[in-house]
């Protein structure tokens, strides 16, 4: 039997909320003529793995481009197996993925309603909303104006994914966002939200933890890409483009549903 291989090469996508390298192992194992691929991630959400297969003389039992969405904490899933077509002939692969924090096909629940990042009876009004001139053209994102200190309450319930609390930097320029603080929080529907700012040191959660909307998971501050201090909201889905910044509606006083409105000021009833 006449065999080659290529070498396989590895490309992981630009993070998508800063976070760092992914806990995700992509690795084969050769067994009676055949190459199986596996996935090992240790993420505390999915992640969607991008492949992308040359063959020679090979065939994939997925195609030669596929995606796959491998479950948080799951080990040796399965992702396909490549078998040659003639074994007497040489053959042989090379491959690069991209891997992507979430699941690509999640949808946002729009009708889902959220709660205000604060705590019932605060006040805090939105100095930058959806699509603002500052800093959020083309980003569905929320700049409440909290004080540094001020408690960041979970808006939706969800499992903690990553968390950055160490930087103290500050600063107007757009580079300065890699001192960003943040919480990243993974939601039912396959959504991120991320809260971003806070102190140093002022996270109350640590990724796997599940948080309840309602709940305190951090300090405000004036941290990172800021020109002083407020908390900065965004819900997004992850894709293969990037991510996909999306508005929600919250719960506001007397019960009621709406999207915020930039230059707002926005009250949490003692009842939410």
């Amino acid at each position: 039997m006449k065999v080659f291989l290529w070498i396989g090469v590895l490309i992981a996508s630009v993070p998508f909320s800063m976070k760092g390298e992914y806990n995700v192992r992509i690795y084969s194992e050769k067994e009676n003529g055949e190459v199986r691929y596996y996935v090992d991630n240790n993420e505390w959400c999915p992640v969607s793995v991008v492949f992308d297969f040359e063959l020679k003389n090979m065939k994939s039992s997925k195609g030669p481009e596929f995606t796959v969405v491998i479950p948080a904490q799951s080990s040796k899933f399965p992702v396909t197996t490549l078998k040659p077509y003639k074994e007497n002939e040489l053959y042989g692969f090379k491959y690069k993925t991209t891997i992507i924090l979430g699941n690509v096909h999640a949808v946002h629940d729009q009708g889902y309603v959220y709660e205000l990042p604060f705590p019932p009876g605060k006040t805090y009004k939105i100095f930058q909303g959806y699509n603002g001139r500052l800093s959020h053209v083309g980003q569905n994102a929320l700049d409440f104006s909290m004080a540094v200190g001020d408690s960041v309450l979970a808006a939706r319930s969800g499992v903690v994914v990553d968390v950055v609390q160490h930087n103290h930097q500050s600063c107007m320029d757009p580079g300065c966002e890699k001192f960003n603080n943040y919480i990243l929080v993974y939601h039912e529907d396959g959504t991120f939200g991320e809260y971003a700012h806070i102190r140093k040191d002022g996270s109350l959660v640590m990724p796997g933890d599940s948080i309840s909307a309602g709940c305190a998971i951090a300090l405000s501050g004036d941290v990172g890409f800021t020109s002083g201090p407020h908390l900065h909201f965004i819900v997004y889905l992850p894709g293969k483009k990037g991510k996909k910044s999306v508005k929600t509606l919250f719960r506001t006083q007397n019960n009621t549903s709406e999207y915020l409105v930039e230059g707002a000021s926005y009250y949490r009833t003692k009842n939410n």
